[in-house]
């Protein structure tokens, strides 16, 4: 069978571009293009891509920017292995794409490449347990297929990819709180400072997250 969106019933076709619809609501064009383009060339990969995204919606409710991190590099996978049906992709083609994102040292020397590597190894994992155990709905009891056993992250040097100099000292907090204009500014970096907590994390706050606790004093 032609692996051709035009060449499936009609019906098919207007699942599958609902299901696209469906996953890149409040993504950013591209995404839906890119989608779009290779369900024409390739109808069931993009099915089993789509309904990958949706069990993580419903599972974890995935956030946007997750969801769209995901969607773009199963796409770059398949593209890599030159659109080969996601049943057929072996041990050697995951490590080829992982491996393809690895940079010598010499222009990588703070190792952020293997942190990419270990990034997607846990999107590969996640999603070829997910589609080798479609019908266990528990995800802690899926299965490692055999073709994701021994894919394993790498150990990095660094503690962390950032060095002292990165970090802003006391004195430049202080600085950039005593003249920054903006009040709005100022009270995101101020919480930033005093919970540790990322950006999408502080922004995803409601007025009703945030408890004042009132001392004696």
């Amino acid at each position: 069978m032609e692996s051709n969106l035009n060449l499936l019933p009609s019906k098919n076709n207007n699942i599958l571009f609902n299901k696209i619809i469906s996953i890149t609501k409040y993504q950013r064009n591209y995404i839906k293009t890119s989608l779009d383009k290779l369900a024409k060339e390739d109808p069931e990969n993009i099915n089993i891509l789509c309904d990958y995204i949706i069990a993580e919606q419903t599972e974890i409710n995935i956030k946007k920017s997750t969801k769209e991190w995901k969607i773009k590099n199963l796409i770059s996978l398949l593209k890599f292995v030159n659109n080969k049906n996601f049943k057929e992709i072996t041990k050697q083609d995951i490590l080829d794409f992982l491996n393809s994102k690895r940079k010598p040292e010499s222009i990588d020397p703070t190792h952020k490449s293997i942190g990419t590597w270990n990034n997607l190894q846990i999107l590969f994992l996640k999603f070829f347990r997910w589609h080798y155990n479609q019908y266990e709905f528990d995800p802690k009891k899926r299965e490692t297929p055999s073709y994701m056993k021994g894919v394993r992250r790498l150990p990095r040097k660094e503690k962390s990819c950032y060095k002292p100099s990165d970090l802003w000292t006391i004195e430049e907090h202080s600085i950039f709180l005593k003249y920054c204009p903006s009040k709005r500014d100022k009270a995101f970096h101020a919480m930033a400072m005093d919970t540790s907590a990322r950006p999408s994390e502080l922004l995803n706050l409601k007025i009703k997250d945030v408890k004042f606790k009132i001392t004696p004093t």
